[in-house]
């Protein structure tokens, strides 16, 4: 049993692993959650065996097709998944290249970063309520722009978020 590692350890560790089982309880309260071991296994082009329904199994499992999924508290379908794994070391291979292929190209703080700032100028450029020569203004809206992302990558918020900003009368939605 692996217990209390630094964080600077675990690249060792996940890298000794095939599968990386990720689960959470049953409750409602995760059907929007993302563990952020999803994110640090499937970047070692580590597949998951998700035990978390909801937004995760949809992303990662539906979409990325980057693991397994398993109900959640659901022991005796935790033991089929592994069994079913354990005899398809291709596919274990396959879904571990599928994602990290899936968190680089929609993941990767630059790339989320780029589409936010991308959405949030073209927003800020296409309204003529904002007159650029007020410098005050001009500033506060560059200051929003990071500010914005930054929050947006360190929550892991999607990209299609809505979003409401107020920077001196001026709404930004989108």
């Amino acid at each position: 049993c692996i217990r209390d590692r630094p964080k600077s350890e675990m690249p060792e560790i996940v890298s000794g692993c095939d599968v990386a089982l990720v689960p959470l309880k049953k409750l409602d309260l995760f059907l929007g959650a993302i563990p952020s071991k999803v994110f640090e296994n499937l970047s070692m082009q580590k597949p998951v065996l998700l035990g978390v329904d909801g937004e995760a199994r949809e992303l990662f499992i539906n979409q990325g097709k980057a693991g397994w999924y398993y109900e959640p508290e659901n022991l005796q379908e935790l033991i089929l998944k592994i069994k079913e794994i354990k005899k398809s070391p291709e596919e274990i291979l396959k879904r571990g290249e599928n994602g990290r292929g899936y968190v680089k190209q929609f993941f990767e703080r630059d790339v989320i970063a780029e589409k936010f700032y991308s959405i949030l100028n073209g927003k800020l450029k296409a309204s003529n309520s904002i007159p650029l020569a007020v410098g005050k203004k001009l500033e506060l809206l560059i200051w929003a722009q990071h500010a914005l992302a930054f929050i947006a990558l360190s929550l892991y918020v999607p990209i299609n978020v809505i979003l409401l900003v107020r920077c001196y009368g001026f709404d930004l939605k989108f």
